[in-house]
């Protein structure tokens, strides 16, 4: 049976945090640290964007949300809301802006299956990844209860959808370009600088990126752990004896381990290569 036969619609998303950017300088200060054109975002829309360093390499992936002309909403994963507020606060200086963390104030619940459009009771809904799934946000007060088995089937459908999701130890890692982040349209090519514009742009206009993630299925025995948990940042060897970097890794039900890394591409598939569902620039 597949997880969308079983797994709860709206699902409670405990693995994501709420970083909130209020303050008449909000959009322009993101502008000038993020890669998404935050300045164009419309009033109820959302955006991937990415945070990285001043090599290009990302630190943090977000959904940057519009809850009004002046404030923004980071999604992320919990364990890099951290990363986002302290990197940022560190470049506020004199900007008309405060940055905190409102996970307390907000529900991130996941949705299978299920158009992009608010209802009475969502503050904020928008499209996920390309199997039809989308997230919305409400106020604390409202929601679902959910458990570990729902959420990692959720995680799993993100590795099938070759959606990244960094931890710690693959924070500045990798150019965003790697993590398929163009591809996923995290980053806007027409607006003016950001922190670490020069690489990305260059990997962009100039040159080719030769990495880039891609999703497998494994045998248990190639990674140091079959738990459930990911294994970030831990390198495999892959059958054709390339060396790939995984950034998400989580056990199927039939015990193979699914996993999105960061590796070469092109040539002949792999046996444990699987698609991704878009296609990556040759």
């Amino acid at each position: 049976m597949s997880a969308l036969e079983v797994v709860p619609s709206p699902l409670l998303l405990t693995d994501l945090s709420v970083v909130a950017f209020r303050g008449p300088d909000a959009r322009t200060f993101l502008q000038g640290q993020l890669s998404q054109d935050v300045v164009t975002l419309a009033v109820g829309d959302a955006r991937l964007a990415s945070l990285n360093n001043p090599q290009g390499r990302c630190l943090v992936i977000a959904y940057l949300v519009a809850e009004s002309e002046s404030d923004i909403l980071a999604v992320t994963s919990t364990t890099q809301a951290t990363t986002l507020q302290a990197t940022l606060r560190r470049y506020v200086l004199r900007s008309k802006v405060r940055i905190e963390d409102e996970s307390a104030h907000y529900r991130a619940l996941g949705h299978w299956n299920r158009p992009p459009s608010a209802d009475s009771t969502e503050q904020l809904t928008w499209p996920h990844t390309k199997d039809g799934r989308s997230i919305s946000l409400q106020r604390a007060d409202s929601g679902t209860d959910t458990d570990a088995a729902h959420l990692r089937a959720w995680q799993r459908a993100d590795i099938a959808a070759g959606f990244p999701r960094l931890e710690p130890s693959t924070e500045g890692e990798f150019v965003a370009q790697m993590l398929n982040l163009d591809v996923l349209e995290a980053i806007s090519f027409k607006k003016g600088c950001y922190t670490g514009q020069e690489v990305i742009a260059r990997a962009h206009f100039r040159g080719r990126v030769k990495r880039r993630l891609q999703r497998f299925e494994l045998e248990p025995a190639a990674l140091e752990s079959t738990a459930c948990a990911s294994t970030p940042g831990q390198s495999v060897t892959l059958s054709d004896g390339r060396q790939a970097a995984v950034i998400n890794a989580l056990a199927t039900d039939t015990g193979q381990i699914a996993c999105l890394a960061v590796t070469t591409f092109g040539g002949t598939p792999l046996p444990e290569s699987r698609p991704l569902p878009y296609a990556l620039p040759d």
